[in-house]
């Protein structure tokens, strides 16, 4: 990797400087921004493209130790004799800058324009006033500047540029030029979020994290994973970058380091409010309303790091003891406030009363749900604070989850001995960091200290967790389940018994049961005492109202859950599940665009706070849609980032729909190798049934008819709609049957996908049933009506397969000008599928390019008669059956009857 990383993003930039430079009176420009934003390879970018058309650039670079020497860069620079007088000394400076113009137009570049002394700002304030030269100044923010500098722009003779960060595809972009074009999705994300874009930044962390191994090439890919890593370098220029401050300022800096954000009167507890607004001038700390209060969070999380590496143990011990106590004086009442409480009193070897150890270590595990549903509050409930949110938790790792310290607090908790609530909320914690053996070290104790029937229901549920998510034994999590309400008291808690029956419906529509799902979720609403909606079985109801094709009602009740969900800290994670069921149910209606749109905000979401498994899920979702919508290439490249993160933690198991969908996308663009590959893994990590299985379905049958198994390609199709008949899911039974149909037209699927859309609401099912109706009809009118339906769903792979088959029909039924449209309409929608066509897409545009009698002979040698059979078929000779295939290879580029069958989309 290179030293010098190239300059990327400042395409606007650059032509502004090099358009007020081609001016008839070339101009000035001053650059402004915050250090490391690329001020000054931007400049140096734009000298060297003047010294080519034979300008004369003479560099200046400003500093904090010539701000006192009159003249000094320009003494420094202009290398000038000893003069008596500053008037001498000016003089000279003029008569070696005028003689250095004489020879060709005079451009100066000052860098950090800010240290200039006065007498350099006025020099060249009136070199630019009188046209002896242009100038490009750079100038750090937020910094003081001499008033001559000022006055460039404010009196018109510069123009004021704002140079601001990196936006998200110009990081990547960067780092494909400086790693190589392999660089996963969300490690690209992970980098623009905590450099927030500034260059220097990101170039420093890459550089360590490549040093630490935090940032490797995997298997051809580059992957970042745990924390980010810092050089003594970087720590230089961030501390350059904070400046020197007042002892108060560096106080509250360090407060922050250490909590990331605080509420602004716990923080004015441990550092005056005059250093608070200093630092909020200087754009070291960001100050904003979170509810009633505000919060004070530090401007950049690099600077947090930087700050809190370098303080002594006990340094930070007893600031962490003055924090507990200023934030236990104002009620310590929001989640998060409880997990910092907590640990920063174990920290400093405070007493913490065990309840407040266990409610801490589940804020710690669960926060990330509140973090994604303060962040997606726009997605649903429209609110200009919902940017703000996003932001907030982006800024603020404290509210964003972490396992190791929700470990850290359930342990504590359960070692004080306060019983099963402690012992259960420790379980969960091991599980979800993947540690089964601790959670079930802890389980064994946990079942010989039961005392009564609550407690009984509450080990039963930590260990139906364990069962399922951790081992997938499903019967042992349903039975555990089940025998523990049955042989529960008349006297146990209803919103415990709720809990469970909750639980027994997150089992069974995981594993593809709706209908019992949704009924065990009203039972739990029930024991609640609550409407369904607002419950914790909302989430399992939602789902399988989706799944059972009653797309309206769920897309309804999920609007009517989030009212709650979104506000209720009991339940950190329900808004982000019913989020993704509302992606769900969305995706099954019809409605792929929103669809698409609400899983990618909630991707974006959770890597703007560090949540690999939430991007991962939400990513697994919006390839899905992508597959649906033909779009391969873009639902490839999500997909294969959500595989890489599955690989190292997979809290809910949807690796195997990830990687089938994967195996799906690279079959549609005719890798068949990869596609084998990776549909051989995703068989291999599904150990049991689950409600995403059509995936796999459409894989198996996706990539077995591309190596020519036509016969295994529709049995698995079969195969799946038995199993989606059989759990009750119209809309996936529809996609499985309608699939099967495009290979095997029976009348048989016609007929099935005309009950199916009498089952299931949405669009979807709709189209998918009129296309087979038209299709089962042989009305090519009919078969392109439907094309446009799945077009208004934005279905172009499944559209534009649909108009070419009506194109081929008419162009059989000599209908030349019909099929000529058709052909037109097909390949338009084909445009939108990324440059991966259908196969009768593709046999419509090879053929353009044969005659009717070369695209005759091509079908059949293609299906796999010989040159003797096609011959005797089509009434020629054999020589002139080979001459037309001679032809054929050259118009399409191949050299024999398998590269034909590629060109024109089939196998023989």
């Amino acid at each position: 990797m290179a030293d010098d990383w190239p300059l990327v993003g400042r395409v606007e930039e650059l032509a502004l400087l090099e358009q007020v430079r081609r001016r008839a009176h070339p101009g000035s420009v001053v650059v402004a921004g915050v250090a490391g934003i690329g001020k000054s390879r931007l400049v140096a970018e734009a000298s060297r493209r003047a010294v080519k058309v034979g300008w004369q650039v003479v560099h200046i670079r400003a500093s904090v130790g010539m701000g006192q020497v009159a003249l000094g860069p320009f003494r420094a620079v202009l290398r000038l004799p000893a003069a008596n007088s500053e008037s001498q000394l000016m003089t000279a400076v003029l008569d070696a800058l005028r003689s250095l113009g004489a020879a060709g137009k005079l451009l100066i570049t000052v860098d950090d324009g800010q240290d200039l002394d006065d007498t350099s700002a006025a020099l060249l304030h009136q070199l630019v006033a009188s046209s002896v030269a242009a100038t490009l100044m750079t100038v750090r923010q937020p910094a003081s500047v001499a008033p001559a500098v000022t006055r460039l722009w404010k009196d018109g003779l510069a123009e004021r540029l704002e140079l601001f960060e990196l936006s998200r595809l110009e990081v990547r972009a960067l780092l494909e030029v400086a790693l190589g074009p392999n660089v996963e999705d969300s490690t690209s994300d992970r980098l623009w979020q905590t450099t927030g874009g500034n260059p220097l930044y990101l170039r420093e962390v890459v550089h360590a994290s490549r040093e630490h191994g935090s940032l490797s090439d995997i298997t051809g890919e580059w992957r970042w994973r745990g924390e980010w890593a810092h050089s003594g370098r970087l720590r230089e220029i961030l501390a350059d970058r904070l400046g020197s401050l007042a002892p108060d300022e560096l106080g509250a800096l360090e407060a922050l380091a250490l909590a990331h954000s605080l509420p602004w009167n716990v923080l004015a507890d441990v550092a005056s409010a005059g250093a608070i607004e200093a630092l909020e001038r200087r754009k070291l700390v960001v100050v904003e309303e979170a509810g009633r209060r505000l919060d004070v969070t530090i401007a950049h999380p690099l600077h947090a790091e930087v700050l809190a590496s370098a303080m002594p143990v006990l340094q930070q011990r007893s600031l962490r003891r003055n924090l507990a106590d200023a934030i236990l004086r104002t009620g310590a009442r929001r989640a998060s406030d409880r997990v910092r409480l907590a640990c920063w009193s174990l920290d400093a070897g405070l007493e913490v009363d065990p309840v407040s150890l266990v409610a801490g270590a589940d804020a710690a595990l669960w926060q990330v749900g509140r973090a994604l549903a303060e962040g997606l509050e726009e997605t649903l409930l429209p609110s200009p604070r919902a940017t703000e949110a996003l932001a907030h938790a982006r800024r603020n790792p404290s509210v964003t989850g972490d396992a190791t310290l929700a470990i850290r607090l359930a342990r504590a908790a359960y070692d004080a001995g306060v019983g099963i609530a402690a012992g259960a909320s420790l379980v969960s914690a091991l599980a979800w960091t993947g540690d089964l053996v601790g959670a079930e070290a802890v389980l064994g104790q946990l079942g010989q200290s039961t005392t009564d029937g609550d407690d009984a229901l509450r080990v039963a549920m930590a260990l139906a967790d364990v069962r399922f998510w951790g081992q997938q034994r499903v019967e042992d999590a349903r039975a555990a389940l089940v025998e523990a309400i049955a042989s529960a008291p008349k006297s146990s808690d209803p919103a415990l018994l709720g809990e469970m029956w909750q639980k027994l419906s997150g089992i069974e529509v995981n594993t593809g049961h709706p209908a019992v799902a949704l009924e065990y979720a009203e039972t739990a609403a029930i024991h609640f005492g609550h409407e369904l909606a607002r419950t914790n079985a909302a989430q399992p109801a939602a789902a399988s109202l989706g799944f059972l094709g009653r797309t309206s009602e769920a897309i309804e009740f999920i609007d009517l859950a989030m009212t709650t969900a979104a506000s209720d800290s009991a339940r950190p994670m329900a808004a982000a599940q019913l989020l993704f069921s509302r992606a769900g149910a969305l995706l099954r209606a019809g409605r792929l665009e929103e669809s698409r749109q609400l899983a990618e905000d909630c991707r974006q979401a959770a890597l703007g706070i560090d949540s690999l498994d939430g991007a991962a899920v939400f990513g697994v979702v919006a390839g899905e849609v992508l597959l649906r919508q033909g779009r391969a290439p873009s639902a490839a490249l999500l997909l294969r980032d959500a595989v890489g993160l599955l690989a190292e933690r997979d809290a809910f198991g949807f690796r195997p729909w990830a990687l089938s969908g994967l195996a799906h996308a690279r079959a549609m663009f005719g890798d068949d190798a990869g596609a084998s590959r990776v549909l051989a893994e995703a068989e291999q990590a599904r150990t049991i049934p689950r409600y995403f299985d059509t995936s796999l379905y459409l894989a198996r049958s996706a990539v077995r008819h591309l190596v020519g198994d036509v016969v295994g390609a529709v049995s698995a199709l079969r195969d799946g709609a038995v199993w989606a008949s059989t759990a009750q899911m119209p809309v996936d039974e529809a996609l499985l049957v309608h699939a099967r149909m495009m290979i095997d037209p029976a009348p048989e699927l016609s007929r099935r996908l005309e009950e199916l859309a009498e089952i299931a609401d949405g669009a979807l099912v709709a189209a998918l049933a009129g296309h087979a109706t038209a299709v089962a009809s042989r009305t090519p009118g009919r078969v392109l009506a439907a094309a446009a339906d799945f077009a208004s769903l934005s279905m172009w792979w499944t559209a534009s397969e649909a108009a070419a088959e009506a194109s081929l029909d008419l162009d059989r039924k000599h209908q030349p000008r019909a099929a000529r449209a058709a052909t037109h309409q097909a390949l338009d929608w084909a445009s939108r599928c990324e440059g991966v066509y259908g196969p009768l897409v593709r046999l419509l545009s090879a053929p353009a390019l044969l005659s009717k009698r070369e695209a005759e002979v091509s079908r059949l040698a293609v299906a796999g008669y010989t040159s003797k059979e096609i011959a005797q078929r089509m009434t020629l000779s054999i020589r002139t059956v080979e001459s037309h295939l001679y032809r054929s290879y050259t118009k399409l580029g191949v050299t024999d009857r398998r590269g034909l069958a590629d060109a024109l989309g089939s196998r023989p």
